[in-house]
């Protein structure tokens, strides 16, 4: 996945999850400092859907791309620490994932393990990187009305009704979907 940064989100256009994102984080786009947001999967999907929305060509030198794996942790940690020299990495989406088809047991035998480990490994493992990295620049912020920032991880709804041949994506979005509450209690004393 490719991370983007430096988002203003007062520039967001009408398109329904941006817009919902715009809401819950309208009070750290307003607040004086440089807010910086990084989208983990910019390059394809709902992550660069919401990076369009941003419309990044108009920030200029307040955008930056950055080619990362968010399975590998030094890169991802390049990502975070570019966001970072933007301003104050407040906001990081989770959108990188990837899905590989195929039943359990189909017409050629058995799904692939590698195929199954490989989407885990972008989806669950690259989102909860992604997580405790962009968390850590900033648990190391000043709060901004009792908040340090906020992580939005993206899920599907295949994580409760996956379809067949969905089985490595449903059980990724599965996970992360699990993930979410034991991370933001883990993450509440920090105030993200």
């Amino acid at each position: 996945g490719h991370f983007c940064a430096g988002a203003d989100l007062t520039e967001l256009e009408d398109v329904s999850f941006t817009v919902r994102l715009a809401e819950v984080l309208q009070h750290l786009a307003a607040v004086p400092i440089t807010t910086v947001a990084a989208i983990s999967g910019s390059c394809m999907g709902l992550g660069m859907q919401l990076a369009v929305a941003c419309d990044l060509r108009v920030v200029g030198d307040r955008a930056r791309f950055v080619a990362a794996d968010v399975t590998d942790e030094d890169q991802v940690q390049a990502a975070v620490d570019a966001a970072g020299e933007l301003g104050e990495l407040r906001i990081a989406v989770t959108c990188a994932g990837i899905g590989t088809p195929g039943r359990v047991v189909g017409k050629r035998g058995p799904h692939v393990l590698a195929d199954y480990r490989k989407v885990i490994e972008v989806n669950l493992i690259g989102t909860f990187n992604t997580l405790r990295l962009a968390a850590a620049a900033m648990a190391e912020l000043e709060p901004v009305d009792g908040d340090r920032g906020v992580v939005v991880m993206t899920a599907s709804a295949a994580a409760y009704d996956g379809q067949i041949g969905q089985a490595a994506y449903a059980s990724s979005k599965g996970a992360i979907a699990a993930l979410t509450l034991p991370a933001a209690r883990d993450l509440a004393p920090s105030q993200i």
